[in-house]
């Protein structure tokens, strides 16, 4: 089985550097490679390196582009997307995946903002002889983290993280609507 994983951020067990996120993948993607052949493709902010024993598991790692947080933050007004979501979303990293998912079994996509790129990348494939099965996993449901925020917020703070919620609700029904399994950690 050829299993592509597709990571919001590099993977990084570092209590540091790291996050729920990244620890998750730089503990899993190794298990996994016991029984398949991974390919890991993850987004790439130049903030963290892909631990060795991560990429000697892999068959093939990946580093998919990031746009810049400034210009991300300038087209917030005019993206249906969360704003971190939305610099992993380019043109360059969704050729990356469907190319990776076209010659894949399954493909786990972990944390909200991979979905939109992953999203794109793998739905035309929907159709194909033999779709890739798709596992979808949060660490966070993030529409009920933004709602929570902005619960606790007034002004244009709420209503910026209501927006943000609304986006997430949007790519994470998207997503489920793609998925065979969408798993979801929350504390």
């Amino acid at each position: 089985m050829r299993l592509l994983v597709v990571a919001e951020d590099a993977p990084d067990r570092s209590a540091t550097t790291g996050n729920g996120s990244t620890m998750i993948t730089a503990h899993l993607v190794p298990l996994l490679a016991k029984d398949a052949e991974v390919d890991l493709a993850y987004f790439d902010d130049g903030r963290r390196t892909v631990p060795d024993d991560v990429r000697d598991a892999c068959r093939r790692v990946v580093a998919l582009p990031v746009r810049p947080s400034r210009q991300a933050l300038v087209a917030t007004p005019f993206t249906r997307l969360p704003r971190a979501t939305w610099r992993r979303a380019s043109g360059a990293a969704v050729a990356a995946v469907a190319g990776l998912a076209a010659e894949s079994d399954a493909v786990w996509v972990h944390g909200l903002h991979a979905f939109a790129a992953t999203c794109a990348a793998v739905e035309p494939l929907a159709t194909s002889a033999k779709p890739p099965a798709v596992l979808a996993h949060e660490v966070d449901p993030w529409a009920d983290h933004w709602r929570q925020r902005a619960s606790s917020r007034t002004g244009a703070a709420r209503r910026y993280d209501l927006l943000q919620a609304a986006r997430a609700q949007a790519l994470e029904e998207r997503t489920s609507r793609l998925a065979r399994a969408y798993a979801v950690v929350a504390p």
